[in-house]
């Protein structure tokens, strides 16, 4: 009996911690990955402006 008790007890906190890991922790990762692509798009873009400047000086 007792371990039938433990047994779901910890499938109620898998279940929750599941739960939890859906409304909070995934939405907030994902903002953050869109964030750093967002950033490195922006880097990427600046970066290679800077080249093609650089180059039509030259030229």
């Amino acid at each position: 009996m007792q371990k039938g008790m433990s047994n779901n007890y910890g499938l109620a906190r898998h279940k929750f911690a599941c739960r939890v890991a859906n409304e909070f922790v995934i939405p907030l990762i994902a903002r953050h990955v869109v964030e750093i692509i967002k950033n490195v798009t922006i880097y990427t873009v600046s970066e290679s402006q800077k080249i093609t400047e650089y180059l039509v000086e030259l030229s």
